[in-house]
């Protein structure tokens, strides 16, 4: 999946964010495509949704679905993300799919 999207964030983001978004973003580039996909999806992709993360982060006690507290918190790690601009938004959540979300592993590119 995406190993090089985890180095470069390691590399290029890790030092300045806070543990918790420091570990969701971390998640979420080991989760998404560091190529352009069998669909065409392209790289730095990630559709895994916030339960997901909720899981992987720690956010819930091990085998159980998140509570609305823990999507609450994620949603805020979240925001935080896009503000310092690790992240973009390309798709919002609708019923049924996830939000998409694009992976800036670069800080200090304009793309």
């Amino acid at each position: 999946m995406g190993h090089r999207l985890v180095g470069a964030v390691f590399a290029n983001w890790a030092p300045y964010l806070t543990n918790a978004q420091a570990r969701v973003l971390l998640f979420m580039a080991h989760r998404a495509l560091d190529t352009t996909g069998d669909r065409g999806e392209p790289p730095g992709l990630y559709f895994g949704g916030h339960a997901a993360i909720a899981k992987a982060c720690g956010y819930t006690k091990a085998n159980t679905e998140p509570t609305p507290q823990n999507l609450r918190s994620v949603r805020k790690v979240m925001h935080e993300l896009i503000e310092r601009g690790a992240v973009a938004l390309v798709r919002g959540a609708r019923y049924g799919n996830n939000a998409s979300y694009r992976i800036r592993p670069d800080p200090w590119s304009t793309s």
